[in-house]
């Protein structure tokens, strides 16, 4: 039999796994999907800042409760948000004729989707701090190799049979195996009780503006983040775009997303080494670097081939700020505020988002790729000196995280 941490790896894994295809199947194929439904760039945009903006607002919310709460809620949130996420799965499939029907229930997939991400990584991290050797980056680099190979698997079902509600599908199937993988792999080992002193009580009822006047350096690389995202997310969102400009179509795409996946692993899977010789917060450092790097090489890509290029600075970017930042939110800040910190953090990066939608989208319309990409390359650089100069000083890990 599988010992208590052998098990528990493999079930977050398979959690993060899960989820991750869902990633991939939203926000790789958006621009795809809603130009097929008669969108324009700009209203594409609109659509997923809408989405955008209520994940900013709802996991703070949502992660405040969660730190107060004696009982470890989170999966329960994570099932109820699967649940309306198939939903409005349903009412895509059976009125996409309809645009504002359509442009609702996917801005709320949006929403939803990017909403649950700090809720993933704090289930993991509960758990680490409840004594599981729970591998963080093993299992989120797992999530990146199934987003990968969702996201090249979209592309040729789209391809193949020219029908974009294989996006939808996707979606679908993914959470209704989250409901039932967390239903079946719960931590039963472990006590889902959080460390509330009763007699500290008051001290977890902290309001967000005493959060920020206790956490300043924190803040301001959250305002570091939401730059350098707004960049990472103009080339994300608009992928599409730029592999069109270029003369190529969703294929091409779906295999640039996969390749992007897959160099995230390295970082992921050698975190916990990484993490025994450089501290969090440089961590933080190198990946904001290297996003700026590639969004920079993007722009100064003459063909597809440029494009490729760029990809090889996904190794320590996007897939080593997403392990890192987790690691620096535990670091900084208080346990009784994981959930929040966490929370802060997937907020910052979804404003990115939400900028970036609005930006982008008009962007193009308006002057075209190469604009939108310069203007992503200024953010980015702005984000990584902002990012540079305000990370907390963090320690080694010299125990690891295995």
């Amino acid at each position: 039999m599988l010992d208590i941490n052998k098990k528990s790896n493999a079930k977050y894994a398979l959690i993060q796994a899960i989820f991750w295809a869902s990633i991939g199947a939203i926000f790789v194929y958006s621009s795809v999907y809603l130009l097929d439904k008669g969108f324009t760039n700009t209203r594409v945009g609109y659509v997923m800042a809408l989405g955008y903006i209520v994940s900013v607002v709802l996991p703070p919310i949502i992660g405040n409760f969660a730190d107060k709460s004696k009982k470890m809620i989170v999966h329960r949130i994570v099932i109820s948000m699967s649940l309306l996420m198939i939903l409005a799965s349903a009412f895509l499939l059976s009125f996409d004729k309809t645009k504002w029907i359509v442009a609702f229930f996917f801005a709320v997939l949006v929403a939803i989707s990017q909403s649950l991400i700090p809720f993933i990584n704090s289930l993991g991290m509960f758990f680490i701090n409840k004594g599981l050797k729970i591998n963080f980056g093993l299992a989120r680099a797992i999530g990146s190799l199934v987003f990968s190979l969702s996201s090249m698997l979209i592309g040729y079902l789209i391809d193949r049979f020219a029908s974009t509600n294989f996006v939808i599908y996707m979606v679908s199937l993914v959470y209704i195996l989250l409901i039932i993988i967390i239903n079946k792999f719960h931590f039963e080992e472990i006590e889902e009780v959080n460390d509330i002193d009763e007699n500290k009580e008051n001290e977890n009822s902290i309001t967000y503006i005493e959060f920020f006047n206790h956490h300043r350096s924190f803040i301001a690389v959250l305002i570091g983040i939401v730059l350098v995202f707004i960049s990472y997310n103009m080339i994300g969102n608009y992928m599409f775009q730029i592999v069109n400009h270029h003369g190529h179509q969703a294929k091409e795409m779906g295999t640039i997303i996969s390749i992007g996946g897959m160099l995230e692993l390295p970082a992921l899977f050698g975190l916990s080494l990484l993490l025994k010789k450089i501290t969090s917060g440089n961590l933080m450092r190198i990946s904001c670097f290297f996003i700026f790097v590639r969004v920079l090489f993007t722009y100064l890509a003459a063909d597809l081939s440029g494009v490729y290029f760029a990809l090889v600075f996904q190794l320590l970017g996007f897939g080593l700020f997403s392990g890192a930042n987790v690691y620096y939110a535990s670091d900084v800040l208080d346990e009784k505020y994981l959930v929040r910190g966490q929370a802060l953090i997937n907020s910052s990066m979804t404003l990115g988002a939400v900028l970036s939608s609005v930006i982008g989208g008009r962007l193009l319309d308006l002057s075209g790729v190469n604009t939108m990409l310069f203007s992503a390359t200024v953010f980015a650089g702005l984000g990584f000196l902002i990012v540079s100069i305000f990370t907390e000083k963090t320690h080694i890990k010299n125990e690891g995280h295995d």
